[in-house]
């Protein structure tokens, strides 16, 4: 059996199965499968097979001819499917099996491009927007006594939210239809709201850490949590309705990410500590019914800073006699 289709930008317009050759194609009236287009030939191509049983499609002296790419040629065979232009029309030719009929999997039907409705982008949007606004008020610095216009900062973020979310997913689609992915305004804007809730859940679980850790060990904590959580929104952005299998995409695009961010921290440790730089693994909260986490004792603190203090004098010292 074979099937032809009509192509417009790489998309099937029209599908006709074929079981018995040869067929003309062309714009006469007696084409077994017709082609209404000026540029097309009343008997433009012939599709059949020859002595060896191969199927060959040939051109029947067309005044545009047949192409192949951007070759034109007299003939050309079908081992499997080939996409040809007859005359300006775009067809494509395959030799299809009447085999079983295969069962759709549930993520490949989900994985299809579908439109959604406006109740979907409102409820995107505000799922988004309240993601953001739950984001800014979950940062310490927000209840900060002298932080006096709360209202006004929460009211400028909503504001902000509800133009940057879409215009944001837009963009995202622009690029990603670029890349040939098939996807609507849906579900980047969709992406993009669930990925606006990691800020609220890296703010959650850098306040309970903050007073289960030590000040250097949260430090560290705190910047795995951040760049991990970055990475993974990343990966789940770059991967929007990317047909499956996406896991070893998703994982790669992680690693490159975390590999960026090894390195970007390496290179600022090493020029802050050649420029002599002190860093500062500086983070307030509020304390909960009084307890403010774990302490170090002044009098271990002024210990800590005096070693300190005489390491970096020794080794000034040392680097002015030589």
């Amino acid at each position: 059996m074979i099937a032809l289709r009509v192509l417009r930008e790489g998309a099937p317009l029209r599908e006709a199965l074929i079981e018995r050759l040869p067929i003309t194609i062309g714009r006469g009236e007696g084409c077994e499968f017709p082609l209404a287009d000026a540029s097309v030939s009343r008997q433009h191509a012939r599709l059949e097979r020859d002595e060896t049983g191969t199927l060959v499609l040939r051109d029947l002296g067309s005044r545009n001819g047949l192409h192949v790419g951007p070759r034109r040629v007299e003939s050309t065979a079908i081992a499997s499917s080939v996409r040809v232009r007859i005359g300006g029309v775009e067809v494509e030719v395959e030799e299809v099996s009447d085999a079983v009929t295969q069962e759709v999997r549930l993520p490949e039907w989900h994985d299809r491009e579908r439109r959604r409705g406006l109740r979907h982008h409102l409820f995107s949007t505000l799922l988004g927007v309240t993601g953001w606004v739950v984001g800014v008020a979950s940062d310490a610095a927000f209840w900060s006594p002298w932080e006096k216009s709360r209202g006004v900062a929460l009211t400028s973020h909503l504001i902000g939210a509800l133009v940057a979310l879409p215009l944001s997913s837009a963009l995202l689609l622009v690029v990603l239809k670029a890349f040939g992915r098939r996807l609507r305004l849906g579900d980047t804007l969709a992406t993009l709201a669930r990925v606006v809730w990691l800020i609220p859940l890296t703010s959650l679980l850098a306040y309970l850490a903050y007073y289960l850790f030590s000040s250097g060990s949260f430090a560290v904590l705190h910047g795995l949590l951040t760049v991990g959580l970055t990475a993974w929104a990343i990966a789940e952005i770059a991967a929007v309705r990317r047909p499956p299998p996406s896991r070893a995409f998703r994982l790669l695009w992680m690693l490159a990410v975390l590999g960026l961010a090894a390195g970007t921290s390496v290179t600022a440790s090493l020029t802050a500590e050649r420029s002599g730089q002190p860093q500062l693994d500086f983070y307030v909260q509020r304390p909960i019914a009084g307890w403010a986490g774990r302490s170090l004792s002044l009098d271990g603190y002024f210990a800590k800073l005096k070693t300190t203090a005489a390491e970096a004098s020794a080794e000034a010292v040392a680097q002015r006699n030589d």
